[in-house]
């Protein structure tokens, strides 16, 4: 990682807990405009054992609860948005022939 990456990393730890949320939800609104491709099983599971790893290392008493848990996995996942232009999942091209 680079020092500008780490000074950036290094004063976002610095500021206050509200604060701290809204850059990182920037940040990934941002990042989710990236065309990063469908996520495979293994990028998956790797994402999850990660985010099983920080929760385990922060302890019994910092565990989150569960509702801010699903929270942060849905974040995490929508950070990794699918981007196919030619993908369409309208109800009209999913029961497109079947009479409705």
């Amino acid at each position: 990682m680079s020092t500008d990456s780490q000074n950036i990393l290094s004063n976002f730890n610095a500021l206050p807990e509200f604060e701290q949320r809204e850059v990182a939800a920037e940040i990934l609104r941002r990042a989710s405009q990236w065309d990063n491709g469908p996520l495979t099983d293994k990028q998956l599971a790797q994402g999850a054992d990660e985010l099983f790893v920080e929760l385990d290392q922060r302890g019994e008493g910092d565990l989150l609860p569960p509702d801010e848990w699903i929270a942060e996995f849905h974040r995490w996942t929508r950070s990794h948005t699918i981007h196919n232009p030619n993908l369409d999942v309208s109800r009209e091209s999913i029961y497109d022939g079947r009479g409705e």
